[in-house]
């Protein structure tokens, strides 16, 4: 309503694909959860750090005995021997790299059964029940028909940082306005919004 005559171009990327565009000039900014490259002149801004979840399907064995309208938080280590769906972009470790490194940490490796390229395709496989997975907390309204999300505990020490792209230097008056409403927002959802400069190589 502040700018009536803008109009967005919503488009999906992974976040090489996202920050090379902005990098390039392509789309003025973009949203993601973990950067995978710093090129000189591009800013990461982490605007808050999501808690991640445990998502089953309906009538996993795990879910026996729980109070699924005010479930208790799920360790890490119970998942272990459970065929893990995971989301992983090539070249791009990100959230992946962090869940990997947080079941050695519990002390075990996860069975990964899929890989795949978006959080929509990984949840529809739980929901199939080809395994199970951990999505950001703001998934955990999809196809509750199928599936039940439980929170971690926090020892866990996993998140999904959300972090939004764009160029240091050259940016429009309308670019600046969406930038400062997408921190504003963020800081209403979390306190915790924290620049990170670019890095030159």
């Amino acid at each position: 309503s502040q700018s009536p005559h803008v109009a967005f171009d919503v488009q999906e990327g992974n976040a090489a694909e996202l920050t090379e565009r902005v990098n390039a000039g392509e789309i003025g900014a973009g949203f993601l959860r973990l950067p995978v490259a710093h090129p000189s002149g591009v800013v990461f801004h982490r605007l808050l750090d999501e808690a991640l979840v445990a998502v089953l399907p309906v009538g996993h064995e795990l879910l026996r005995g729980r109070d699924l309208d005010d479930p208790k938080p799920i360790h890490l280590r119970e998942l272990a021997g459970e065929p893990f769906i995971l989301v992983r972009r090539p070249n791009a470790p990100g959230m992946y790299a962090n869940l990997l490194h947080a079941c050695r940490e519990a002390g075990f490796d996860p069975v990964v059964a899929a890989e795949v390229g978006y959080m929509l395709t990984n949840i529809n496989l739980v929901a199939a029940g080809m395994g199970v997975s951990l999505v950001p907390e703001a998934m955990r309204d999809v196809n509750l028909r199928h599936l039940v999300y439980l929170p971690m505990r926090p020892a866990s020490g996993l998140s999904a940082p959300l972090s939004m792209v764009y160029l240091e230097r050259g940016r429009s008056p309308i670019l600046e306005q969406f930038l400062l409403l997408a921190r504003q927002m963020a800081d209403n959802w979390d306190s915790d919004s924290v620049p990170i400069r670019p890095q030159t190589r």
